[in-house]
């Protein structure tokens, strides 16, 4: 979450879809549901 949110902070906008994916996945299998994150449009 750190690292989405610094690369956000930094407009490292290829990082942050990468990671916005990973995170996805994890979503998708509900691993580690119990955290949050928002995803930017």
């Amino acid at each position: 979450m750190r690292l989405l949110e610094s690369a956000q902070e930094a407009g490292e906008v290829e990082l942050v879809a990468f990671l916005e994916e990973v995170l996805s996945v994890y979503e998708k299998h509900g691993i580690n549901g119990h955290v949050v994150w928002k995803k930017l449009d």
